[in-house]
């Protein structure tokens, strides 16, 4: 019984202790933490983008989460399913066809999205040959680059930015990425003071 008591007694006096910070976990960081989760997760925004592709009439090719987005004069005019709900990559050939690997599967697509064809991609060869490209150089001599400032990722051409991430996203990115941080500096300190309130004790 007076076990129980004491128990009980440490948890309100470590709650009373810590509860600026046990109310900022609750209050704000949980409820950011989550809608931001729920906002990724969901497709409605993306944090990261898996390359992007030039064709020859100057449309933008973007791999998000769960499409290939494509934008001329910076309107969305269609999306394209990357046929894979977890890891892509792909690039626009000289033969205005999309080369797209899952990184078991090969496909080589029309820029509509339907497939032309399909093979083993052995290795991940050709995934890991195009992931990380972050240049796109067009049949005609045009360096389009991707940049990325401060996780806000751009594309550029010439100096002049075709296209970059939406502000809505990356807010989210940024809420996310702070509360997460927050939420670990947080629990540190906690288990900090609580480590030298028992050395005290000592």
């Amino acid at each position: 019984m007076f076990g129980n008591l004491t128990k009980t007694r440490n948890g309100s006096l470590l709650i009373s202790k810590y509860k600026v910070i046990i109310l900022i976990l609750i209050v704000f960081l949980f409820p950011a933490m989550l809608l931001s989760f729920m906002l990724i997760s969901s497709g409605k925004v993306s944090t990261s983008w898996n390359n992007f592709a030039i064709d020859s009439n100057e449309r933008l090719y973007i791999g998000k989460r769960n499409s290939i987005e494509v934008y001329e004069d910076g309107k969305l005019v269609k999306t394209i399913n990357p046929l894979s709900s977890r890891t892509y990559a792909f690039t626009i050939q000289n033969d205005d066809t999309l080369l797209l690997s899952t990184s078991t599967v090969e496909y080589v697509l029309d820029l509509e999205g339907n497939i032309i064809s399909s093979k083993e991609d052995n290795g991940t060869n050709t995934y890991n040959k195009i992931k990380n490209n972050r240049e796109f150089i067009t049949a005609n001599g045009k360096s389009y680059k991707l940049e990325n400032h401060l996780g806000r990722y751009s594309i550029v051409c010439d100096g002049v930015v075709v296209y970059q991430m939406p502000d809505f996203d990356y807010v989210v990115k940024l809420l996310y990425n702070l509360s997460y941080l927050v939420f670990c500096a947080c629990v540190i300190v906690i288990i900090w003071k609580i480590k030298k309130d028992k050395t005290k004790e000592k």
